[in-house]
Order: C-alpha cells, then sequence, then structure tokens
C-alpha cells in the first residue's frame, strides 16, 4: 500500500470514530432532548473512598439547585446550609475567616451540557465557577435516575484521595408519591 492509501484509509476511519461518538454525545434539540430538563432540589452530597467510607463535604445539612434548560444550558449550586453571616452584613465587609467559611461552604458554576445516554453521562462545559480551575474544562457526571430522583456521581481527587462525589436531586415540584422512573 502507497503512504496516501494509508493516509486516506486512517482519515476514513477517524471520521467515522468521530461522527459514531458524536452520534451519541449530544446536545438537546427538539429531535432528542435530555430527560431531566428542569430544575432540581438537592437531597444530599456525599464523598465515598476508595475504602467505602462515607464523608460529608459540606456537612450532612446541604442546600443547592441544578438546573438545565431544553436550549442546553445549565447550573449548578451547593453550599452548607449553616454558613453564619457575615458580623459586618456588608456583601465585601467579611473578616478573613467568615471569607473563608463562605468561600469553603459553597461551590457554583455555570455553562452549558452534553450527554451520553449509552454511556449515562452528562458533560458540564463549564464557562465559569468559584472553584477557578473548573472555568472552562468539561466535567463529566455519570447519572442515573431512580423515581424522580437524578443522583450524579463523578470520580475526583481530594487532598491528594480519589473519592466519588454522589449527588442526589430532586425535581422541584415532584410529587414524592409519584413512582415513576424519569428515564
Amino acid at each position: 500500500m502507497t503512504t496516501r492509501v494509508i493516509i486516506h484509509v486512517l482519515s476514513l476511519t477517524l471520521a467515522g470514530a468521530v461522527a459514531d461518538n458524536q452520534a451519541f454525545c449530544v446536545r438537546p434539540s427538539k429531535e432528542v432532548t435530555w430527560p431531566f430538563i428542569g430544575t432540581w432540589r438537592l437531597v444530599s452530597y456525599e464523598s465515598r473512598n476508595e475504602g467505602g467510607g462515607v464523608e460529608y463535604p459540606l456537612g450532612r445539612e446541604v442546600v443547592g439547585q441544578l438546573m438545565y434548560d431544553g436550549e442546553g444550558n445549565m447550573s449548578a449550586l451547593v453550599a452548607r446550609a449553616d454558613v453564619p453571616p457575615f458580623a459586618s452584613g456588608d456583601l465585601r465587609g467579611g473578616t478573613d475567616a467568615e471569607v473563608r467559611a463562605a468561600f469553603d461552604g459553597f461551590v457554583a458554576y455555570f455553562g452549558t451540557y452534553s450527554f451520553d445516554l449509552r454511556a449515562g453521562t452528562v458533560t458540564h462545559h463549564v464557562r465559569s465557577a468559584s472553584f477557578p480551575n473548573w472555568t472552562g474544562t468539561e466535567q463529566v457526571r455519570y447519572f442515573k435516575a431512580e423515581g424522580m430522583r437524578l443522583l450524579l456521581s463523578t470520580p475526583i481527587v481530594v487532598d491528594g484521595r480519589h473519592v466519588t462525589a454522589i449527588l442526589i436531586w430532586e425535581r422541584v415540584g415532584a410529587d414524592p408519591t409519584q413512582t415513576r422512573n424519569l428515564l
């Protein structure tokens, strides 16, 4: 085979692989919809380490909101429920300790999303985040539907340790007695 033929065959193979992957990883559209469009309330947030131990990075009492729209936009906010207010009452007037507690007790980001129903993943394309290292990145989350709840998980490294972050969300306005699955 000539070099030109080999390059042509490799190009066609690569193009086919890319097209095949894009067929499953899509943004929401009129033809393909993300089944989780809407607003979600955080039920729980925990991290599980490799040994099976469970930790609560923001404490057991957390609040949060996750939103997906039909145009491919998303936002996520997760916070400790018990962060004390600044004594000064001034947005920019917190002490170093107050600012640190507020920052350590809050994670937020927004951007767009795409999903792969076959792989069970949703990718958050982060436009901006409270953790600046996420800005401009793709954050892949594994999803699972359980009744009217959405479980998102992701393996991450925290303090040099490998853990899996698990967030359970409940659709806002969902009837808790309703048992139909989301998918």
